[in-house]
């Protein structure tokens, strides 16, 4: 039996990337969640709410004006609280601890992102792959799926860990991530959007387009999610080794007997003509088919047995008396024979 690769139903896949993906951030959440009570985020969070509550009594700004209050306000008012705005988030960035501040709780939010993502990533693409085999998460089991190499070898764990940490983590997730935050902050601006963008639809690209209908991080490791129920997944590169020199001895095989038993209108056409036998033999050649049906076969003498050979000896001792015996019958008759016409 030919090898083939068994790829997962559209449907399924994404399904049980939905099912991951979902339960991945609600894994990252929690220890987003756990990080920032340890770092103390919140508590910075509201020291830098003070300083600009502070700053903005010192402005006779009104922070906790609604919209609709803004709205019902004069052009003029309208104008002076933008203006007071500016001078506020000046005075922010001119203090020295407020800078500090904002610079550590920025830097703990993103350690605290990334390091709840690569744990998340880590629990459901890569430790419960070790315990469910064949590189599958809970929802690649629930819908029926697997992953191997695209030679229908197992994922080994170097394999699955390059897949999941650098393929998936570092490259789908935290790169278009990262780019994010910058566009946010203002580093990027329009640049980070368009790259996103162009991300988004390279990765779109690559899973119609390619073979097996991959995404990058199975291009990275030579991988493919296929259907676990008929899919045939060697344990080892040996295995399949072996499995391919069988099939090409079977091969082969088909192919030798295919030559032997080709006839009638599939024979070649340098097969040596039939050999004629008496029933097909042509009319030239039945005298002498004839001659040899009808010349005796001879026929091999056995040894002589000592009762026939006692019985020989006999009848040749009385070869003459019979002999001398007819020759004198014979006289006789004729004898008789010429009385008979005398008379």
């Amino acid at each position: 039996m030919a090898f083939n690769l068994q790829k997962a139903n559209f449907w399924k896949r994404i399904s049980a990337f939905m099912f991951d993906i979902v339960l991945t951030f609600v894994i990252a959440l929690a220890i987003m969640i756990g990080m920032h009570a340890i770092l103390k985020v919140d508590t910075k969070i509201d020291k830098l709410n003070e300083y600009r509550t502070e700053f903005a009594e010192q402005l006779d700004l009104d922070l906790d004006l609604s919209n609709e209050e803004y709205e019902k306000l004069p052009e003029a008012e309208k104008q002076a609280r933008e203006e007071k705005f500016k001078e506020l988030e000046k005075m922010l960035w001119d203090n020295e601890d407020v800078r500090s501040l904002n610079s550590e709780i920025i830097t703990n939010v993103s350690v605290s992102i990334i390091t709840s993502l690569l744990i998340g990533t880590t629990i459901w693409y890569f430790v419960i792959p070790l315990f469910l085999k064949h590189g599958r998460t809970l929802g690649k089991k629930i819908f029926g799926l697997a992953v191997v190499r695209t030679n229908g070898v197992k994922l080994t764990n170097p394999i699955l860990f390059v897949r999941s940490l650098i393929g998936f983590y570092a490259i789908e997730t935290m790169f278009p991530l990262t780019l994010l935050f910058m566009t946010l902050f203002g580093s990027l601006g329009i640049v980070g959007i368009i790259t996103i963008i162009l991300f988004a639809v390279l990765q779109i690209f690559v899973m119609i387009y390619t073979k097996t209908n991959s995404c990058i991080h199975d291009l990275l490791t030579d991988s493919a999610v296929v259907d676990m129920a008929s899919q045939q997944i060697f344990e080892t590169q040996d295995e399949r080794t072996e499995f391919d020199k069988a099939e090409a001895a079977r091969k082969a095989a088909e192919q030798e007997g295919d030559r032997v038993i080709a006839t009638g209108i599939f024979a070649p056409k340098t097969q040596p003509a039939p050999i004629q036998t008496a029933q097909t033999a042509t009319p030239s050649a039945q005298p002498i088919v004839a001659e040899l049906v009808e010349s005796p076969v001879p026929q091999t003498e056995s040894a002589p047995q000592p009762a026939e050979t006692a019985q020989a000896e006999k009848t040749a001792e009385q070869a003459p008396a019979a002999k001398a015996e007819a020759e004198a019958t014979q006289t006789a008759e004729t004898q008789e024979t010429a009385e008979n016409s005398a008379q």
